[in-house]
C-alpha cells in the first residue's frame, strides 16, 4: 500500500519524472518478482484508500497489473475480452478529460474545469508502453480468434465431407458426425456473445482520438479548413496540455507510432506512413519535459513542464516529436521497423533501405556499449535486430546499399545470411525464408461468421438439419479459413514482386559489363526471344522507378525543425522538385528516383547503359580502422 501510494503522487499530483521513473522501471519490478511472479496484483477496490478514490489513477494502475498478468500467463478468451474492457475503460476516461478541456478552450474558457485537478503526467516510457500493449493485446485476440475458428471449421468442414462420402448424403450418418472440442466451442460461443469486443474500428477511433488530442489536427487539414494560422492552432494545442497535463502530448505522438503499427499488420502500407504525419510535423510545439523543484526555471510558466509553441528546436531541453519519440527506445525501433515494412511493400527500396540502416547503426552501437544489454527489454532488441539484418539482406539485393548502409552493418549482414544470399544469387529461392523471419504477424480484423460452426451443433444431428449442415458446410468448403490467409496474403503479395526482381537482376549483372549492348544480343544471354526482352526492359524501368523521400534523410534521423540544422523534411521536397503527395512526411518525397546503381535506355536495337556516379566516401574505411 506504501507503493500505491507513492505511485499516485507523481502522475497526478507532483509531477516529477525521477520519483515516477525509480517506481515505474525498479519499484514495481522488484514488488511484482518478490510478491506477483504468477498471481495478480490486489484489486483496485482494495487499493483505493491510498489514491483518495482517484478513479483515473485506479483506471491506470488496473491497465498496469493487467499488462502484468497477461504477460505472465495464457490467457483465455475471457482474460482477452477483460483485457478489451480495461482499455476501454481507461481510454474512455482519459479521452473524456482531454477532450472536455480541449471544448473549453475553443469556447475561450480561462478556468480550469476543476481546480484541484493538476493534470496528468506519465513517463514516455509508461505512456508508450500502454498504447503498445494496446496493439499487441488486439493482435493477439486477432490471431486468437481466427486460429479458434479455423480449427473448429477444419473439423466441422472435413467430418461433414465424410459424412456425405459415407451415407450419400442420407440422416444416418449425422450421428456420427465429429463436433469441435468442447473448449473449442466454448470459445466461440463466447466470442459470438462478444462480436464487439477488439474491434478494428473501436481500436482504430481510440487511436485517432489520442493523435488529434495530443497532436491537434493533421497539418494539411488544418491549413485547408480552418482560417487559423498553424502558430495559432499551436497555441491552442499548447493551452489544451497546459490544463489537461503533459500525458497527453506524449500520448498523442505515441498512438501515432502505435497506429502506424497497426496499418502495417493490417497491410496498409500507405496509412501506416500517413498515419507518422504528426511525429514529422514541422509545425508541432515543442515538448518541454517538467522541470525538477530547484532545476531552473521552467519557461513554460509552471513547474509541470508542457509545450512550447512553433517549430525547430527551442529552449533547453525542449525536443521535436521526432526527437522526442527516439527518446523512448522500444518507440524508435517501433516507428522504423513498421516504416521499413511499408516501404518495403511499396516498392520504395532505397528508403527501406536508408531507415533498416540507420536503426540497425543505432541498435549495433548499444549493444557493444552494454546500453541495450543493460536495458530490460534486450531480449526483444536482439530479436528485432535480426529481423533488421534479415530484411538488409533481402533490400541488398534488391538495391545497392553501398552508399546508405555503413559497411559494418552490412558486414555483420553478410556473415549471418551469406548462404541465404548465395542461394538467391545461384537462382534459387531464398527471399521468402528470410521474409517470413524477419515480417511482422500480419492480421485478419474480419469477424467470422460463427453461424457456421455453432448453428449445427444447436440444431441437433440428423434428419433435415444435418442434411442442411453438411450441405452448407460442403459448399463452403473450398473457403475453408487456415487461421493465416492474412498473413499468408502479405507474403504471397512479397514473394510475387521478388520473382520479377530476380529476373531483373539476372539483367542487371549483365549491362553492367557494357555501356551498349545489341537488343538481340542481351536478349541471347537472357535466354529469352527480343520481344520478351523489351518487355523486361519496361518492366525494369517500371519497377525500379520509384518515390525517394529525400538524399542521405533517413526516416529515423530527418530533423523536422527549422532551427536545429541540417536538412528538414519539408525542404527534401523542395529540394527534390516536389513530392508524391500532399504531406511532406514520411510518404513525401522525389517521384522517378531509380532503385537501380545502373541506368539505360533503348535507341532502336541498342541498349545504351550508364552506369550511375559512385559517392567516395570515406568514413567507412576510417570506421573500420577504429574497429580494429
Amino acid at each position: 500500500k506504501d507503493f500505491i501510494f507513492a505511485l499516485h503522487d507523481p502522475p497526478r499530483r507532483s509531477h516529477l519524472p525521477t520519483e515516477q521513473t525509480t517506481l515505474y522501471h525498479t519499484t514495481f519490478p522488484t514488488l511484482t518478482s518478490k510478491y506477483f511472479a504468477t498471481t495478480p496484483w490486489p484489486s483496485p477496490r482494495s487499493v483505493s484508500t491510498e489514491c483518495g478514490g482517484d478513479k483515473l489513477f485506479l483506471a491506470l494502475y488496473t491497465e498496469l497489473t493487467a499488462r502484468h498478468l497477461h504477460t505472465v500467463s495464457r490467457p483465455s478468451v475471457r482474460d482477452r475480452i477483460a483485457g478489451w474492457v480495461v482499455y476501454r475503460n481507461l481510454f474512455d476516461m482519459l479521452l473524456e478529460h482531454v477532450e472536455s478541456v480541449a471544448a473549453g478552450v475553443a469556447a475561450g474558457s480561462t478556468a480550469q474545469d476543476n481546480d484541484d485537478d493538476a493534470g496528468l503526467y506519465l513517463l514516455p516510457e509508461w505512456s508508450f508502453d500502454v498504447l503498445h500493449e494496446f496493439v499487441y493485446q488486439f493482435q493477439g485476440f486477432c490471431q486468437f480468434r481466427t486460429a479458434t475458428f479455423a480449427a473448429a471449421a477444419r473439423t466441422s468442414y472435413s467430418s461433414s465431407e465424410s459424412d456425405g462420402a459415407d451415407g450419400g448424403g442420407g440422416g444416418g450418418g449425422g450421428g456420427s458426425k465429429k463436433t469441435p472440442s468442447p473448449h473449442v466451442m466454448e470459445s466461440l460461443r463466447v466470442l459470438s456473445d462478444h462480436r464487439d469486443a477488439w474491434a478494428v474500428e473501436s481500436v482504430l477511433d481510440y487511436l485517432h482520438r489520442f493523435v488529434r488530442a495530443g497532436c491537434g489536427a493533421p497539418p494539411s487539414a488544418s491549413a485547408t479548413t480552418n482560417s487559423a494560422s498553424p502558430a495559432s492552432a499551436a497555441t491552442r494545442l499548447s493551452e489544451v496540455i497546459a490544463r489537461a497535463g503533459l500525458a497527453y502530448r506524449h500520448l498523442g505522438l505515441f498512438a501515432s507510432v502505435a497506429l502506424s503499427r497497426l496499418e502495417c499488420l493490417l497491410g496498409d502500407y500507405t496509412a501506416s506512413l500517413k498515419a507518422l504525419g504528426p511525429v514529422f510535423d514541422v509545425t508541432a510545439p515543442l515538448i518541454v519535459p517538467p522541470i525538477p523543484p530547484g532545476g531552473g526555471d521552467d519557461p513554460t510558466g509552471g513547474s509541470g513542464g508542457g509545450v512550447g509553441v512553433g517549430g525547430g528546436v527551442g529552449g533547453s531541453g525542449a525536443l521535436t516529436p521526432l526527437d522526442f519519440v527516439n527518446s523512448v527506445t522500444p518507440a524508435r525501433i517501433s516507428l522504423s521497423y513498421h516504416a521499413s515494412i511499408s516501404y518495403l511493400m511499396l516498392r520504395r527500396y532505397r528508403d527501406a533501405t536508408s531507415t533498416l540502416g540507420t536503426i540497425a547503426t543505432f541498435m549495433q552501437r548499444g549493444f557493444k556499449t552494454g546500453q541495450l544489454r543493460r536495458d530490460p527489454h534486450s531480449d526483444q532488441y536482439g530479436r528485432q535486430y535480426d529481423r533488421i539484418l534479415a530484411l538488409l539482406a533481402i533490400l541488398g539485393h534488391v538495391c545497392p546499399t553501398s552508399d546508405i548502409v555503413e559497411e559494418g552493418v552490412m558486414r555483420v549482414v553478410r556473415d549471418r545470411h551469406n548462404g541465404q544470399l548465395n542461394k538467391i544469387d545461384s537462382g534459387e529461392e531464398g527471399y521468402e525464408d528470410l521474409f517470413l523471419f524477419a515480417c511482422p504477424k500480419f492480421i485478419s480484423a474480419n469477424v467470422p461468421d460463427y453461424s457456421r460452426i455453432l448453428a449445427p451443433a444447436v440444431e441437433g444431428g440428423g434428419g433435415a438439419g444435418g442434411a442442411a449442415a453438411t450441405t452448407t458446410s460442403t459448399n463452403a468448403t473450398n473457403a475453408i479459413p487456415t487461421g493465416q490467409d492474412a498473413y499468408r496474403l502479405q507474403v504471397r503479395q512479397f514473394t510475387t514482386e521478388m520473382e520479377i526482381q530476380s529476373t531483373l537482376r539476372k539483367l542487371r549483372s549483365y549491362m553492367k559489363l557494357y555501356t551498349s549492348i545489341d537488343v538481340a544480343k542481351l536478349a541471347a544471354f537472357n535466354d529469352v526471344r527480343e520481344e520478351e526482352l523489351v518487355q523486361i526492359l519496361l518492366t525494369c524501368k517500371h519497377k525500379t522507378r520509384q518515390v525517394q523521400r529525400c538524399d542521405g534523410v533517413s526516416l529515423s534521423t530527418a530533423t523536422t525543425g527549422g532551427g536545429g540544422g541540417g536538412t528538414s523534411v519539408a525542404d527534401a521536397g523542395d529540394a527534390n522538385g516536389g513530392t508524391s503527395g500532399d504531406d511532406d512526411g514520411p510518404l513525401g518525397g522525389k517521384l522517378g528516383s531509380s532503385a537501380l546503381d545502373v541506368h539505360f535506355y533503348v535507341n532502336s536495337d541498342m541498349v545504351h547503359v550508364d552506369e550511375a556516379e559512385r559517392q567516395r566516401r570515406f568514413e567507412n574505411y576510417f570506421l573500420g580502422q577504429i574497429e580494429q
